[in-house]
């Protein structure tokens, strides 16, 4: 049985981030369920970009998820303060979580950066001191990054994450996007 990924979408979600994400891991044969916070299956990107989810949060089982996706942008604002998200990304932590641009402030808040190699968006360093500046971080079961212009390099190393090099070369060159594109990795 293929990896069951959970992608969490909110008013403000950065729309890049969301959408180059899910896309990429779908390419590569990920199976990826969107799963909106709030009382609608669409939320509002930071851009005015309406997004469709499959499911609402308090459906989301974490048990039957293999990892959790958290795009950026200001949606993370109020992410880092729910408490359901919170309690889910705990449970995550265990198995997979990957983190862009603002989310990786929603690792902080549910206190599972603690000694994790990371990255983010340099309008919040200031709250993570300890984060590299490289555009994706991979530490064993975390992959973070630092906005939407290291959206496909992201993707690309969660699906070499779950699918090995060759899957992610794979949908690179499917996207036309060599080697020397895909950005700068700390890993």
């Amino acid at each position: 049985m293929g990896k069951k990924l959970c992608l969490l979408l909110a008013d403000g979600v950065e729309e890049m981030e969301a959408v180059t994400s899910w896309d990429i891991l779908r390419r590569a044969g990920l199976s990826v369920v969107a799963a909106a916070v709030g009382e609608s299956c669409t939320v509002m990107g930071s851009h005015g970009i309406f997004i469709g989810a499959d499911l609402l949060l308090p459906t989301v089982a974490a048990e039957k998820f293999d990892g959790l996706v958290l795009p950026g942008g200001p949606a993370s604002f109020s992410l880092r303060k729910d408490v359901a998200v919170l309690a889910l990304v705990r449970k995550m932590a265990k198995k997979f979580l990957a983190a862009i641009c603002a989310a990786p402030l929603i690792l902080l808040d549910a206190g599972v950066l603690d000694g994790r190699r990371h990255t983010a968006h340099f309008s919040i360093l200031r709250e993570l001191p300890l984060a590299e500046k490289s555009a994706v971080v991979v530490d064993e079961n975390l992959i973070t990054a630092n906005g939407p212009g290291a959206a496909i390099p992201f993707a690309l190393a969660i699906v070499r994450h779950f699918l090995g090099q060759e899957s992610a070369d794979a949908v690179a060159r499917a996207i036309a996007l060599g080697p020397d594109q895909v950005g700068t990795v700390a890993g």
